[in-house]
């Protein structure tokens, strides 16, 4: 539900600016940006509800993908990856914002 999940996105980063987009052939459904003082991310939510693209300072997107991993129920595998797929991590139940880091530091 689009609703809930601007609601979530509100919830957690109320600065948040959240836009939808009209075109019903449009890839991406969901747009936000967030600007502030610890973050510089822009994301969009895909059509299918099964893809999250996210742009901006990887520490900003590794706590992102941590905090939307506490809103899926762990019965749905989550893979944070980069455009190549170069880097990857399964999101766990336990993944830190650090491992994500220190993975992406790594490869």
């Amino acid at each position: 539900d689009l609703n809930e999940y601007s609601k979530q996105l509100k919830n957690r980063w109320p600065d948040i600016e959240i836009s939808s987009e009209d075109d019903p052939n449009a890839y991406y459904i969901l747009h936000w940006r967030i600007r502030s003082e610890n973050y510089d991310m822009d994301g969009s939510l895909n059509r299918t509800l099964q893809v999250i693209r996210l742009h901006g300072d990887f520490s900003a997107l590794a706590e992102f993908a941590i905090w939307y991993r506490s809103l899926i129920p762990l019965d749905y595998k989550l893979i944070f990856y980069d455009d190549l797929y170069y880097f990857h991590v399964y999101l766990e139940k336990g993944t830190t914002t650090d491992e994500l880091i220190q993975n992406y530091k790594a490869e």
